[in-house]
């Protein structure tokens, strides 16, 4: 069993989520607590993603010029690693922009060459992959619970851990069985990108955008706006947790939905789901209905998650899989974080959270109904994948 492609990605997604789980639920909150406001947050939330949109999509053409898109995996999350041990040891001043930079340099691209990797190390079996990206969620829900009560102990224990965990996350993805999608002769082509920018995905992550610039920017905020709330950091800590046990399940069941119902079905149901949670979390009036609806999140994400990846992989050619992963993350994903932290944290400063989350629900529902109208048109006729 150890053997199997599939073992071998569900160690590898339980890796890198367990050195996310153990940093990024507390990065905002540990900047809270040195001092700096909530736009001075957003500002510096907004920097590493704006990096990353343009890193992004090089680093996945790199990928698959190199050929082997483990080795440049390994050596972006090395270099992740190491940056956040040496900021554990330095005081949270200005300096700290520095690090939004570094991240969105080294460690943005990791989630999207990852998915990537797992598609293409799973093959003819790639609709599986809810069952090895289960993993992570598992991982990431051990870790941020258990960070979440460490972190009132030791702060900065967030930077170490995750350096630590990105040791294992190295010797994890470095025994995956080496995949090519190189062409011959390796070329660094920009003209790469072009060629799945059809008009289709185009209009696909114009859509998925909308949607996720409202979700992004209330995800930005959780932290800070549950412990504005009551909530204390373990409380924080049960919400992302939480998130991660409900996701379980959900990625297990993943493969029977996309053959039932198709990837974008599962998609416009999981924008529409989202819009919901987030006016129901805005509602929730103690910290506990807040850890619950937040977990809600769970139910959606895994679906989103997994269709959007076969969505694109099947839109872009054999050739740019990397490629294509890498675009979409950076537009789907980091666009979003860019403009909602810096819209967010302003927000959050002039009229509180509930504005907030108000304002995010409605524009998370209004990209819903684009993604809806995106899938009554462009949608294979076909169901399942």
């Amino acid at each position: 069993m150890v053997h199997t492609p599939a073992f071998r990605v569900s160690v590898s997604y339980a890796a890198m989520f367990a050195a996310l789980g153990s940093f990024f639920p507390f990065a905002t909150l540990y900047l809270q607590t040195s001092g700096w406001s909530g736009t001075s947050i957003g500002i510096y939330s907004a920097v590493t993603p704006l990096v990353a949109l343009l890193a992004q999509p090089m680093w996945g053409l790199a990928g698959d010029t190199m050929g082997d898109v483990r080795r440049l995996f390994c050596i972006l999350m090395a270099i992740s690693a190491s940056v956040l041990a040496i900021f554990g040891f330095l005081p949270v001043t200005g300096v700290f922009f520095l690090l939004a930079v570094l991240l969105g340099l080294f460690q943005a691209p990791l989630h999207p060459i990852m998915d990537s990797l797992a598609v293409s190390t799973l093959g003819e079996g790639r609709r599986e992959i809810g069952r090895t990206r289960v993993w992570g969620s598992v991982s990431f829900a051990v870790m941020s619970m258990v960070v979440g009560l460490v972190f009132d102990i030791e702060p900065r224990s967030i930077f170490w851990i995750y350096a630590t965990f990105g040791l294992f996350v190295i010797a994890a993805v470095h025994s995956l069985p080496r995949t090519s999608t190189r062409a011959e002769g390796p070329k660094f082509e920009l003209g790469g990108l072009s060629r799945i920018m059809s008009r289709k995905m185009a209009l696909f992550l114009g859509c998925v955008f909308i949607m996720q610039l409202g979700h992004a920017t209330a995800l930005s905020f959780l932290s800070i706006v549950m412990v504005q709330r009551g909530a204390s950091s373990a409380f924080v800590g049960y919400a992302w947790s939480l998130t991660a046990v409900i996701e379980i399940p959900v990625f297990l069941a993943s493969a029977y939905f996309l053959r039932r119902f198709g990837p974008e079905r599962l998609l416009v149901f999981s924008a529409f789901y989202s819009a919901i949670r987030l006016f129901a979390f805005n509602a929730a009036p103690t910290p506990m209905l807040m850890v619950i609806t937040h977990s809600l999140d769970g139910i959606a994400f895994p679906l989103m998650l997994v269709s959007a990846i076969l969505i694109v992989f099947d839109m872009v050619p054999e050739d740019l899989k990397t490629t294509g992963q890498t675009p979409y993350a950076a537009v789907a994903n980091t666009l979003p974080r860019l403009l909602g932290s810096l819209i967010g944290g302003r927000l959050l400063d002039l009229a509180g959270a509930s504005t907030l989350y108000t304002i995010c629900g409605i524009v998370t529902l209004f990209g819903a109904f684009c993604l809806l109208a995106w899938q009554r048109s462009h949608a294979p006729r076909t169901e399942g994948v």
